[in-house]
């Protein structure tokens, strides 16, 4: 799969999700980046698990069960496992910047043949947004290299986080806007 990125108004940029990827990474760089990109992965996903079993496991109990409320679930959100999401960033932030740009050259240069090598490629950019880049060539990773049974289940989790957080905003009471702000 190819999907093309904007990052500014003025650039886009085109990743490939196929296995090519990981040779032209190999082939460019000299090494294998799945043992520095399985752990991150594997706590990434472990992590996601933590955090949203709970809220998952009250939003399962709500909906059998017409006594609790949605605050029910919002207050398992606040009770999250601090420890997974500080391990999980903790394994994002240990993994080296250049690691990411490589990942992201290798996933164009899988989806286009005639770009350039990284230093030439990467300088072309006036804005190579790390905030967008990452998450959006994490997802495209999961979905190439995970079973669809699993990577339902993964999507089926972010959703449900999602669905509780739009529900958390509009739930909330003008007293809790007031101490946020």
């Amino acid at each position: 799969m190819e999907k093309t990125i904007k990052l500014s108004e003025n650039e886009s940029i085109t990743l490939s999700n196929n296995a090519a990827w990981l040779y032209e990474f190999a082939d460019q760089f000299g090494y294998d980046i799945t043992p520095t990109l399985l752990p991150l992965a594997n706590s990434l996903v472990e992590s996601i698990h933590a955090v949203t079993r709970p809220i998952i496991e009250q939003l399962e109990i709500e909906s059998k069960s017409k006594g609790k409320t949605t605050a029910d679930a919002i207050e398992a959100f606040k009770a999250l496992d601090k420890d997974a999401v500080k391990e999980a960033i903790f394994e994002l932030f240990t993994t080296r910047a250049t690691d990411f740009i490589n990942i992201i050259w290798a996933m164009n240069k899988a989806a286009d043949e005639d770009i350039e090598e990284p230093r030439r490629w990467i300088r072309k950019f006036n804005k190579f947004p790390f905030d967008v880049l990452i998450p959006e060539a994490g997802s495209m990773i999961a979905e190439g290299f995970l079973s669809s049974k699993n990577l339902k289940r993964l999507q089926s989790m972010m959703e449900k986080v999602k669905t509780l957080e739009v529900q958390s905003i509009f739930t909330q009471s003008p007293s809790q806007e007031s101490k946020e702000g």
